[in-house]
């Protein structure tokens, strides 16, 4: 990224205002969606956000300008949804009548945003039934004010539900590219999932090497006592290992030193990710079965987590999906 900037992201309406209403929604409710997922791209490409609200509480339209102001904020971007017939759609972008600066930023966003929605251009806000915009009159910064889609129409919103993510990108993309500033590009190897409720059962005590199989939580068997951290067990007469933590005891010792084990509920099992690469030693993080991840796969026979305050962490390929 060649520039940091500092950006306004604005949720229009909220608390005793809810805006319009069509289709079982709410315009707050959907302005303050729409806002937490563009910060949320935004700030994941190092730039700074601030915004009006982070919950359905009233705004005022001068307060926030003056927050803006105060902060100094190179863009300002305010988000609502338009309403009028079931038949109409698209999307619209509002500029400051006699600004090329704001006319140039509403195009910018409307340009990217007329790729999920129907394109109904940009306008000024003179054109509006309020004759002017007071977030665009009243701000220091380059400012427009996105009408992203239409409440009342059933297509524009199912495009929203299905595309939410996609439409706050396209919004970054939008207000990046007045400053000729770009996303930084996906990583090919970086995939979004949960931990698995399932665990190894393993040739080698090696987190690394490739499962015999996979147990489910629930899944009960005979076990041998091996060392501090393993169990050892035997299908037809070859040995393999499962790791302690996973299991619990459920029978007592037999005459043959067979322990019998349960690999844990998804409630109270814990897949391990480990802040080395030998996936056995060092700092160990712990996550319950279902938690979301975001992952790296390099093809290095491990995965690669990033934790900001905490650096790269690591587990086995098996553990994510």
């Amino acid at each position: 990224m060649s520039k940091k900037l500092k950006l306004a992201i604005f949720a229009g309406h909220g608390g005793v205002d809810s805006g319009a209403t069509g289709e079982g929604y709410r315009e707050d409710d959907l302005t303050l969606d729409i806002a937490k997922r563009t910060t949320k791209v935004l700030r994941g490409a190092g730039h700074t956000v601030i915004n009006n609200r982070t919950s359905d509480v009233n705004r005022n339209i001068s307060a926030d300008a003056k927050l803006a102001n105060k902060e100094k904020v190179d863009a300002v971007v305010e988000l609502h949804f338009d309403a009028a017939t079931p038949t109409a759609e698209g999307t619209t972008g509002f500029y400051c009548e006699g600004s090329s600066s704001s006319k140039k930023l509403a195009q910018c966003v409307n340009d990217k945003l007329d790729d999920v929605f129907k394109d109904r251009n940009v306008k000024p806000d003179t054109s509006t039934r309020h004759g002017r915009l007071g977030i665009l009159r009243e701000t220091n910064a380059v400012a427009t004010l996105q009408e992203v889609a239409f409440i009342t129409n059933k297509n524009d919103m199912i495009k929203y539900n299905q595309r939410a993510d996609e439409v706050a990108t396209k919004i970054a993309e939008g207000i990046l590219s007045y400053f000729n500033e770009k996303l930084p590009e996906q990583n090919p190897n970086r995939y979004e999932g949960h931990i698995v409720d399932n665990v190894p059962l393993l040739q080698k005590m090696d987190f690394k090497s490739n499962p015999v199989r996979m147990y489910k939580s629930g899944t009960e068997f005979l076990v041998y006592e091996h060392n501090q951290y393993w169990y050892k067990t035997y299908i037809n007469d070859k040995l393999y290992y499962m790791y302690k933590s996973f299991c619990d005891v459920v029978g007592k010792k037999d005459a043959k030193g067979r322990i019998k084990v349960r690999i844990k509920s998804a409630k109270d099992l814990r897949i391990p990710v480990w802040n080395n690469t030998k996936l056995n030693s060092g700092k160990i993080k712990w996550y319950k079965p279902g938690i979301k991840l975001a992952w790296y796969d390099n093809k290095k026979g491990y995965l690669e987590l990033w934790y900001p305050s905490d650096g790269w962490y690591y587990t086995a390929n098996y553990f994510l999906k």
